[in-house]
């Protein structure tokens, strides 16, 4: 009987050190800023990569999220591959895409950035930004300032539009988080 509770006990605790854990570290209008431990993310070099007090700057409704990660200082500082490169995923439960790569976009009123290689796969879209590119540098700065912010599919569609209050915000924590 203590043989199958020990290895119970072994089992759940190895599981739950690969889990993600999520802390909250600022909150502002519909936008916090989180800290999470085990995040797998597809790195730079396209190979899944394991992170450690990841920042991530997100919205999120039971029906969708929107989230903007970068990796800490300290990780960046290890491992330049991921300084300055900012992992973005939208999601909605009313999707329903079959593995693709497609062009997929973010817009506010006066600026907005399109991704030619985005990840659609279920209910997400994901992609990522080395070095903030440009135009996506300028669609962050101007993504605080106005109501909304609507993503584009590959046909240029506004498919989803979250809210922007307390973005500026919390984009702001999220760059400290990550030594930008």
């Amino acid at each position: 009987m203590w043989k199958v509770i020990i290895a119970a006990v072994l089992v759940i605790s190895a599981t739950s050190v690969w889990a993600e854990t999520y802390k909250k570290t600022y909150s502002k209008g519909s936008w916090s800023l989180y800290q999470v431990d085990g995040m797998k993310i597809r790195g730079p070099n396209g190979r899944d990569e394991l992170i450690d007090d990841l920042c991530l700057a997100a919205y999120q409704s039971p029906k969708a999220s929107l989230k903007f990660a970068m990796a800490p200082a300290v990780e960046a500082a290890r491992r330049p591959s991921v300084q300055n490169y900012v992992w973005v995923q939208v999601a909605s439960e009313n999707w329903n895409f079959r593995s693709q790569r497609a062009s997929a976009g973010l817009s506010v009123q006066v600026s907005s950035y399109v991704e030619r290689r985005a990840q659609y796969e279920g209910v997400a879209i994901t992609f990522g930004v080395p070095d903030f590119k440009k135009t996506f540098g300028i669609f962050l700065m101007f993504a605080g300032t106005r109501e909304t912010i609507d993503v584009l599919d590959s046909r240029g569609k506004v498919i989803a539009r979250f809210p922007a209050d307390g973005f500026s915000e919390v984009r702001n924590k999220l760059f400290a988080c990550a030594g930008v």
